[in-house]
């Protein structure tokens, strides 16, 4: 069988890896690796890849042609105060050379455009794959989408897990893009679609398989630390973006223009204030316990100093290493992961075989954060699902009401 696997984030690459190693040995498989520029790490995407090339695992490995950092870059690191990065000038300069390469390059190579392969400058035979395993909503895979579907190529494209968002959304890209299959972790989370005719279950990380644990700490460039987990408590914060100044500054154009970007922010600022609200009460709550901070990848550096007001809070390094990976690398006995609208959370003891005693806390719903809106139902009912197969350690409070004695449990497990 010939595949190709487009990853577009840490986890995702960490589970098309997986699958490569696992489940497709014999199979001839590429790889283009398009997660978007890191903070202060241009050229991310290119130096996974070649650490990933390095494993002689795939085929053929490609990445993400980055932009130019231009007007946009630009704007947003003025409004949080970020000093690196491009002059106004040299930023207007890049965006036009961006719109004009952009726009030369759409006739000449089409979506060829948006990757390079690392061995040759010869492209891929993009219709020759039977299956393009990937799930992201970008330009890239929405016109590789459209053209293999408009040339009868034949291929079938799968969802490769991404998250809880692979779980009830059934396109590729876009709406209007469907799946004909799923390769996810966690069978009994997926909700139905008539669109799926396939689901196929990715083999759980095993932290006793020491050589592909070590493979991925190679493509992660992750060396693991000393850090002693064992009766802790891992927060997990989920990525939200402050409110830019420009947006402060100017309602007449937020109740115009900038409308829906602003309702947008608006939402994201409410969450991220419940958020630390919420995350200050558990700090407040256990004072006798260590508790850490696992960042989203994509976070901020401006947000990475959220909870230093708390002397019991430490921050968990290693931020582009997927959580999973880390803590395969960690031993983790009786361990207490809380969190609010987190993957890692709620998909944790799909993707790991994890022997070691732990609970899992999930805060969701409206009384936690009112300003979520009826957006994150499907994940509210995932939550259900997986809290009733194991409710002994699954916890789910349903209000600060219960939060108290939910805290308590917590307080129970950790000192047995």
């Amino acid at each position: 069988m010939n595949v190709l696997m487009i990853c577009n984030s840490e986890y995702q690459l960490m589970n098309g890896i997986n699958i490569k190693y696992h489940m497709m040995q014999r199979d001839t498989v590429d790889i283009i690796v398009t997660i978007y520029r890191k903070w202060g790490k241009p050229h991310y995407s290119e130096e996974i890849a070649r650490r990933l090339q390095e494993t002689s695992l795939f085929r053929r490995v490609g990445y993400r042609v980055e932009d130019r950092p231009g007007f946009k870059k630009y704007w947003s690191n003025r409004e949080r105060g970020i000093k690196e990065g491009p002059t106004l000038p040299e930023a207007l300069t890049n965006t036009a050379r961006n719109k004009l390469r952009d726009a030369i390059q759409k006739h000449t190579q089409g979506v060829h455009r948006f990757y390079k392969m690392l061995d040759a400058d010869t492209p891929l035979d993009l219709k020759s794959y039977d299956r393009i395993l990937t799930q992201i909503n970008n330009a890239f895979i929405n016109e590789l989408y459209a053209q293999s579907k408009k040339e009868a190529w034949g291929t079938k494209w799968y969802v490769l897990d991404e998250g809880t968002g692979s779980y009830w959304f059934h396109d590729i890209g876009k709406k209007g893009t469907p799946a004909d299959g799923k390769y996810l972790y966690a069978m009994e989370l997926a909700q139905e679609n008539e669109n799926i005719k396939e689901q196929i279950r990715i083999p759980q990380l095993d932290p006793r398989e020491h050589d592909f644990i070590q493979l991925l700490n190679r493509v992660f460039a992750y060396e693991p630390d000393d850090v002693d987990l064992n009766h802790a408590v891992i927060l997990f914060d989920f990525e939200s973006v402050v409110m830019p100044d420009y947006l402060k500054r100017h309602p007449i154009l937020c109740k115009t223009l900038l409308r829906n970007t602003y309702k947008k922010h608006q939402r994201q600022k409410r969450l991220y204030e419940e958020r630390l609200r919420l995350f200050g009460k558990i700090a407040t709550a256990l004072p006798e316990s260590r508790i850490y901070v696992k960042f989203h990848p994509g976070t901020a550096p401006d947000r990475l100093h959220d909870y230093d007001a708390y002397e019991n809070v430490r921050r968990v390094e290693g931020m582009d290493c997927p959580w999973e990976l880390y803590a395969c690398n960690h031993g983790m006995n009786h361990v207490a992961l809380l969190s609010a609208y987190s993957s890692a959370v709620l998909l944790y003891d799909y993707v790991v075989h994890d022997e070691e005693d732990h609970v899992s806390v999930m805060f969701n719903g409206q009384d936690f954060f009112p300003g979520a809106g009826t957006a994150d139902l499907p994940f509210e009912q995932m939550v259900r699902v997986w809290h009733a197969a194991k409710p002994q350690v699954r916890i789910v409070p349903q209000s600060y009401d219960t939060f108290a004695s939910e805290m308590h449990r917590v307080r129970r497990f950790l000192a047995s």
